[in-house]
């Protein structure tokens, strides 16, 4: 398990907490970054231990989280040709095998590509307009207080959906 969290950089995200729940995870590698208005935090992997992106020397990135193959390479080989894609304007993800997220970034705009099962989970918080494939993280950066609908919480455990 790896992860992120993306958040405008003016934002008041309490980014130590939210490395606080990653480290509760077991995630013990961060690395922060700007992309453009944005600042990301990249959370390695568990099994490997190592964050996976590539950035060019114009500034386009790809952010690979989660299990990511391509066309049978390894990890890495699957990263390097999605990325020169990428810059060829030429991204086919019917290829694509595993439980990911790439985060592209060309120099303006920040494109998110998930697998087609969408089994790699990513939330977006309204409050503070941050990203992440931690909900508890979202929870907890910022400081206002939250409150649980016990009715739909029960309603969720018991049914497994929200009838209404």
């Amino acid at each position: 398990m790896g992860g992120f969290f993306l958040s405008p950089i003016n934002s008041d995200v309490d980014k130590d907490a939210v490395r606080e729940v990653f480290k509760r995870k077991g995630i013990e590698l961060f690395e922060q970054t700007v992309i453009g208005q944005w600042s990301l935090i990249l959370c390695a992997k568990t099994a490997t231990k190592r964050i996976r992106k590539i950035t060019d020397k114009v500034g386009h990135s790809v952010f690979c989280l989660g299990t990511f193959i391509y066309k049978g390479l390894n990890e890495q080989d699957s990263l390097n040709k999605v990325f020169q894609e990428f810059i060829d304007k030429n991204v086919d993800s019917r290829n694509y095998i595993g439980n990911y997220c790439l985060i592209f970034w060309d120099g303006h705009e920040i494109t998110f590509l998930l697998d087609p099962q969408y089994s790699y989970h990513v939330f977006q918080y309204s409050g503070n307009s941050s990203i992440s494939s931690s909900f508890l993280a979202l929870i907890a950066s910022d400081d206002k207080k939250k409150t649980i609908n016990r009715f739909a919480l029960l309603e969720k455990l018991a049914t497994g959906c929200l009838v209404s």
